[in-house]
């Protein structure tokens, strides 16, 4: 049997300027492989624009082929910017990182979200050392909006050089002892990653084509670094159609590079380790209170049947104890008016029987009430047989009403703002 937490794989989908790609994952001896993955080609962000009736129409249709319920989103855009910031400490860190960027961003701050991770292994005194990331506000409420009004549970909407740096580290591309200018390059967009003991120190997002010359592109990064007096070995990872010749470089296909990096996150969100989240909950809070949620359904229903069964049950032994005063009062009747001696003492072993068969019946009046309780649709919050104890909640303006149906049972009340709480016992 399944247990009710345990791990599953989460579907995780890229989503690109002009593809939308499906990670299929699969589980094998207790490791997440990359199955497969479905690229489904469409115009989605050109020239600065996002093009929703794209987006919605291609994510739609993976949605419903795959009947997915459970997400991860890998964002693989260019609007989104890095910028690295030495602030004095405060206790309101966004708004001085908010200050900070306006008066050196030439950009309109409104229209992206914020979101900055202090770097705690640069510690500087009264100085913090922040990590920035800009995310454009109507892409992150357009894919929330349409995933929400379809039902899908996300677990994190994370960038995909998050990936792209991920696998770096697990595939041992990169070392601690070395400072890397990294270029990772596909049909539409290009990451370059500067590094310094593995942490970025510089990410740029640019926007790449076929006609794009990727010597002078490249070049012009490595002189830039240069210029700072930075010294570095120079990786480059591109898709096999790309034209470069002054350089050498790795052929990849960058999707699939992408979605094995996506694996690294899924592992981490089980292990409960941080990665770069554009999500205000964490993955794991996420993937727990979601599993949470769905055990709970698995309880309820449990709950209704013990409560259908208890119910049945009562109104079984209402009818029989019914029956036992019927047959009480026809006993009663056939006690003789005049009596000799020898009658009268089977009269009063007759008597120790009748006592007998009236505790039943007091039984039967009690069982009785609380039938007529339900009846009247009185909330019924608890039960508990072993100690003959009913719990009701009633509402304040019918607890008058509600006392008038219990007299001769035994009562304890708990009041609250809107409630009574009655317990009975019987």
């Amino acid at each position: 049997m399944r247990p009710i937490l345990r791990e599953e794989i989460i579907d995780i989908i890229l989503i690109a300027p002009d593809r939308i790609i499906y990670y299929d994952f699969d589980e094998k001896r207790g490791n997440i492989i990359l199955k497969n993955l479905e690229v489904l080609k469409t115009p989605i962000y050109e020239n600065g624009f996002f093009l929703k009736n794209n987006f919605e129409k291609a994510l739609e249709e993976i949605i419903n082929k795959y009947k997915i319920k459970e997400l991860g989103i890998s964002l693989h855009f260019p609007n989104i910017f890095f910028q690295k910031v030495v602030i004095s400490r405060t206790p309101d860190p966004l708004n001085a990182i908010k200050n900070y960027l306006q008066n050196y961003l030439p950009i309109n701050l409104e229209k992206y979200r914020i979101i900055f991770k202090e770097d705690i292994y640069k510690i500087s005194g009264n100085f913090a050392n922040y990590n920035i990331f800009l995310f454009s506000k109507e892409l992150g409420e357009e894919i929330l909006d349409f995933l929400f009004k379809n039902d899908i549970t996300l677990y994190f909407v994370s960038p995909s050089f998050e990936a792209i740096l991920n696998n770096f580290l697990y595939e041992a591309l990169i070392s601690f002892t070395e400072n890397y200018l990294i270029f990772f390059i596909d049909e539409k967009l290009a990451h370059i990653f500067y590094l310094e003991n593995l942490k970025p120190e510089k990410i740029f997002f640019e926007e790449v084509s076929s006609e794009t010359n990727f010597d002078i592109f490249i070049e012009r990064f490595i002189n830039y670094f240069l210029s700072q007096e930075k010294k570095f070995e120079v990786l480059i990872f591109s898709y096999p159609e790309v034209q470069i010749k002054n350089y050498n470089f790795v052929k990849i296909d960058p999707y699939e590079f992408i979605g094995r990096g996506n694996i690294i996150l899924l592992k981490k969100i089980f292990q409960d380790q941080s990665f770069l989240d554009f999500l205000s909950l964490k993955p794991r809070t996420v993937y727990f209170l979601n599993k949470i949620k769905k055990s709970l359904n698995i309880t309820t229903i449990f709950i209704f049947v013990v409560t259908l069964i208890s119910l049945l049950s009562l109104t079984y032994f209402y009818f029989y104890f019914s029956n036992q005063e019927k047959t009480l009062k026809e006993e009663i009747q056939k006690i003789p008016k005049k009596t000799n001696i020898s009658e009268i003492k089977i009269s009063l072993d007759y008597l120790l029987q009748l006592k007998e068969k009236t505790k039943e019946k007091e039984k039967e009046k009690k069982l009785d009430i609380l039938i007529l309780l339900l009846s009247k649709g009185y909330e019924l919050e608890n039960y508990d047989f072993q100690r003959r104890e009913m719990v009701f909640k009633v509402r304040k303006e019918k607890i008058e009403d509600f006392k008038k149906d219990i007299q001769g049972l035994n009562v304890k009340e708990e009041e609250n703002d809107k409630f009574f709480k009655v317990t009975l016992t019987f």
